[in-house]
């Protein structure tokens, strides 16, 4: 079972996101969907992976290149074969940080709850209160432009290294109060 203080831990082989839930017309819809069913999601509806290893989905990503633009794919083939069980997810939306999440699924399709966004993995949430806004966390200059660069669908998952996840983990720490982190 996954704990809430285990997040401070060194991570090993498990890799760090931040994932932007949805652009700004959704008006919070994706994020509530995040908390209250317990998934990440990506759009691209129409286009399931379940069974496409990444040679496939390679040449089928070329076929769909009027479609969907490289910078547009790139993070669906991250979320899909570079995501893992265990990694860890934060959620930024409105430059704020919503909450962070274990990843305890394989990657799956599904239109269920929100059909845009079909592209699904389970997380495990740690949700904040009350959001914390990332100018209220001093953090270093690469890293806060990490965690809002390109805030739209375009570009909604970004990897952190270790170095920004131990920084992230430091200043939220300060910020909340708590040993939780």
């Amino acid at each position: 079972m996954y704990r809430v203080s285990t997040l401070s831990d060194e991570p090993k082989d498990i890799k760090i996101w931040r994932i932007i839930a949805g652009a700004k017309e959704d008006k919070f819809s994706l994020l509530k969907e995040f908390f209250e069913h317990g998934f990440i999601a990506l759009g691209w509806p129409g286009f399931n992976l379940t069974d496409i290893n990444r040679d496939e989905f390679k040449r089928e990503a070329k076929k769909r290149k009027k479609e969907y633009t490289a910078i547009d794919i790139s993070p669906l083939e991250r979320f899909r074969y570079d995501m893992h069980i265990g990694d860890i997810v934060i959620v930024v939306y409105d430059r704020k940080i919503w909450g962070v999440g274990i990843v305890t699924s394989e990657y799956y399709y599904s239109e269920k709850h929100i059909q845009e966004y079909p592209q699904r993995r389970n997380v495990i949430w740690y949700k904040f209160d009350d959001p914390i806004p990332l100018k209220n966390l001093n953090l270093s200059k690469e890293l806060k432009n990490k965690l809002t660069k390109t805030p739209t669908v375009r570009n909604p998952l970004i990897p952190l290294d270790l170095h920004e996840w131990r920084e992230l983990v430091l200043k939220l720490s300060k910020l909340i109060k708590c040993n939780s982190l």
